[in-house]
């Protein structure tokens, strides 16, 4: 096997280990910058709640004032199930807020998981190309070389190991194994 074929299968499995490191980097960081998002996701979640409560409670001291400057009297009858009304749409809102982004933040953090197994996959297949590079050179050179004389075993030959009393013996005096 020449240098040059040497440093050649070298470097292709070298380039082969590499392209799967930096793929698995790369998906580290996006999966990263998935669980950022995720988190930014439940913060602003928690903000719209806070907001939408916020402004419930405005609502409802609204509505509490415009019934006392009509002189009912507040906390009973009708202006307290008008307060409870609202009260219950906002914490309806509030919870639909929280909710939704805790259904966009477990998404984004699937996104991230899936990606950091994907990077684990990609450098895993450049191991396993980088293998099959060192290999085929082998197989090459072990072909010029004179080292493999015979090539694949054929139906022909197991039909006609087959045959023999003795298929293994056969089939290895046929390939010149022996």
């Amino acid at each position: 096997m020449s240098w040059v074929r040497v440093a050649v299968t070298g470097m292709t499995a070298f380039n082969n280990v590499q392209q799967g490191r930096y793929a698995k980097a790369q998906a580290g960081l996006q999966a990263a910058m998935s669980d950022y998002q995720a988190q930014v996701e439940q913060d602003n979640a928690l903000k719209t709640a806070e907001i939408i409560r916020r402004a419930g409670r405005k609502q409802v001291g609204q509505a509490n004032a415009a019934y006392a400057a009509a002189g009912v009297k507040v906390g009973e009858g009708s202006a307290l199930e008008t307060e409870r009304y609202i009260e219950q749409g906002v914490e309806s809102d509030a919870f639909q807020a929280l909710l939704g982004g805790d259904r966009r933040a477990a998404g984004l953090r699937l996104d991230g998981q899936l990606a950091r197994i994907d990077g684990s996959m990609q450098k895993t297949a450049g191991y396993v190309n980088a293998v099959g590079t060192v290999l085929s050179g082998v197989q090459s050179y072990m072909r010029q070389s004179g080292g493999w004389k015979t090539g694949p075993v054929t139906k022909r030959d197991l039909d006609a190991a087959n045959r023999s009393s003795d298929p293994l013996g056969e089939l290895n005096r046929i390939k010149g194994w022996t």
